[in-house]
């Protein structure tokens, strides 16, 4: 597995509707979308929490922006990770971490949660977008919330960039 830059995500409209297609065998991208997460806890003994997500899978791990003071937080992200076969996704769990952005370089975990891949396989090959809530453990009577969805995207499918032309 590799793994693609993390970019904010397009507005919802420009996101391509799913089409069923099968994709066994085919070389692609698990796409991750970040939208929101509610009801996080403060980080301990601070007036302000500025947290982001951590998302990890098969040893890579990405970061969203942290959002400045919001325990309530929006964060319209997109985090990609390529995969040798759509056959290996499921094999992995997506753990993801909410963690206040600390300024003097402590960053403090508000919570965290696990999505099972396998538990979304069908879609995945399906190539269907599996929109998702998890609960954080966060210790917390009534857990934070974390609004993602998940994508399997062929790389014939897949939106080439092209780098930047050297400055002159």
């Amino acid at each position: 597995m590799l793994r693609e830059a993390h970019r904010p995500m397009p507005a919802a409209s420009s996101v391509p509707a799913s089409a069923p297609s099968r994709t066994m065998g085919i070389s692609g991208a698990l796409r991750v979308y970040i939208w929101k997460a509610t009801g996080l806890r403060p980080a301990i003994n601070k007036d302000s929490t500025s947290p982001y997500v951590k998302v990890s899978v098969g040893g890579h791990t990405e970061m969203t922006r942290p959002v400045q003071n919001n325990l309530d937080p929006c964060f319209d992200w997109e985090i990609v990770f390529l995969f040798a076969n759509v056959h290996t996704v499921p094999s992995s769990d997506l753990l993801f971490e909410a963690v206040d952005w600390g300024v003097e370089g402590y960053n403090e975990t508000l919570g965290n949660a696990l999505l099972p891949l396998s538990a979304y396989q069908e879609d995945l090959i399906d190539g269907q977008t599996s929109g998702c809530i998890l609960e954080f453990k966060d210790g917390q009577a009534t857990p934070g919330q974390l609004y993602v969805s998940i994508k399997w995207e062929p790389s014939e499918q897949m939106v080439q960039y092209q780098p930047l032309p050297p400055k002159t």
